[in-house]
């Protein structure tokens, strides 16, 4: 029995859609990169009322935290690092055999807080 012949233009269609099988599985098995950010200080500006700075620092404080350590793209801590003030170079290669791109010491300035309380829809309820 002779089979019939695939047409030219259905062959290089099934090249193509293999091709971009093949290039779309590889690209997305590239690993994403990894960095360590160390949160150095929260501080508030001049301007914030005192009052505000004390209330408003500690919760950013907690949210940056929390950013840094549910991010999968964070590493949070570097057990073993030696110190990068004293030992850049094997600081930079302890990053380097644990795979981790760069790692950055941050410092977030409070520049303004509010207190705004919103009525919600529970009777003898707010939200602050």
């Amino acid at each position: 029995m002779m089979r019939p012949a695939m047409h030219p233009k259905s062959i290089l269609v099934a090249l193509a859609a293999l091709a971009l099988v093949t290039f779309s599985s590889s690209v997305e098995a590239a690993p994403k990169k990894k960095y360590h950010f160390k949160l150095a200080a929260v501080t508030a500006k001049p301007e914030v009322e005192v009052d505000l700075a004390k209330q408003a620092t500690p919760r950013v404080e907690a949210q940056i935290n929390k950013a840094f350590a549910t991010n999968p793209q964070l590493v949070g801590t570097l057990d073993g690092a030696p110190d990068p003030d004293a030992a850049a170079p094997a600081y930079r290669k302890f990053l380097k055999a644990k795979g981790i791109s760069a790692a950055y010491l941050v410092t977030v300035e409070v520049t303004e807080a509010s207190i705004e309380i919103v009525p919600m829809d529970k009777p003898n309820s707010q939200r602050l």
